[in-house]
């Protein structure tokens, strides 16, 4: 599988290497909203990310009863940094989903204690 550099998040955005895609709701389904297209952005200049990437990632594609799309998945250690897809897909009520999950921080002491 292809390893990408992830740089974040930004309004609908993600940038993986040196792209930018956007993840586009499609307008016409009202209050039941599908994923409609993932699309290239070619002007992104106004958007902001990290300028370092905060994780190397693989893009996993998911289809199930509850949600179809993709997941952005850390290649150390599992962690999803982001869902983008439709959720609900076979119910009477799918929604857009673009859920951005960050990692916690890690506590500020951590190194610093000794252990006898």
């Amino acid at each position: 599988m292809k390893e990408f550099k992830f740089y974040g998040i930004c309004e609908n955005c993600y940038k993986l290497g040196d792209t930018v895609w956007e993840a586009i709701e499609d307008p016409s389904d009202g209050y039941r909203s599908y994923l409609q297209s993932i699309e290239y952005k070619n002007d992104h200049h106004h958007l902001t990310f990290f300028p370092d990437p905060i994780a190397t990632v693989v893009v996993h594609a998911e289809n199930n009863d509850d949600f179809r799309g993709y997941e952005l998945v850390d290649v150390e250690d599992g962690h999803i940094w982001l869902e983008v897809g439709t959720s609900n897909y076979d119910n009477y009520y799918p929604c857009f989903r673009f859920v951005y999950h960050p990692k916690p921080p890690k506590p500020s002491w951590e190194g610093f204690i000794q252990e006898d």
